[in-house]
Formats: C-alpha cells, structure tokens, sequence
C-alpha cells in the first residue's frame, strides 16, 4: 500500500536467488524484495542493522537503489551488494553467521 514500509532480509535462502560479486566477494542474494518492488513501485534502501549491545545498534542507510525495468534486478542487487561490502569489510562482527555462510570469497 501507498506510504507503508515493508522490511525484508535478502540474505534469508529462497527458490530465486541472484548471485552477484563485488571486489572480489560474491553473494546470493533473494531476488524476491527486489521484484517485489519493482511491481509495487517501491523504493529499496539498503540498510545494515549492527547490535552493539543489548538494546543498541548501529544502523547505516544507504542511497535509494535505482530501477527502471524488470531487467535491472540484477544491477540493483550489485548495488546492494557494493553498499554493503566496505562496510562489512570493516567490521565482520557485523555479519550474522547466516551471511557469513553465503559470501563465497574468491580462491
């Protein structure tokens, strides 16, 4: 619905996932959030939720990912993926043991 949010996890495993590599890190990601606004004309930001502490948290946001047209599911989740990465970079703490399990470094 118009003005509402919806939030979803694109690391949680699905039937449709996309792979995608950023500097030298590839991950599977759900396509599903992606498409899902696409036919809903929502826009996705990306955000990264870090729990300090019991009751604290270090979120980041990132810019609004761009889509034009069911073809750039793939550019958006590459988009997703290089917001991501630096900032995973520098804290792997950061990461639950569930994405941690799905980023594939290279050999």
């Amino acid at each position: 619905r118009s003005g509402k949010v919806l939030i979803v996890a694109p690391d949680y495993p699905s039937k449709s996932m996309i792979s995608v590599a950023v500097d030298g890190l590839s991950v599977q990601l759900s396509q599903g959030f992606l498409r899902m606004a696409q036919s809903s004309g929502a826009v996705v930001i990306p955000v990264l939720i870090q729990e300090l502490n019991p009751w604290r948290y270090h979120i980041e946001f990132g810019c609004p990912l761009t889509c034009n047209d069911e073809k750039d599911v793939e550019v958006q989740a590459t988009q997703f993926w290089k917001f991501c990465v630096p900032i995973l970079r520098n804290n792997p703490k950061a990461c639950s043991s569930q994405l941690l399990d799905i980023v594939i470094a290279p050999e």
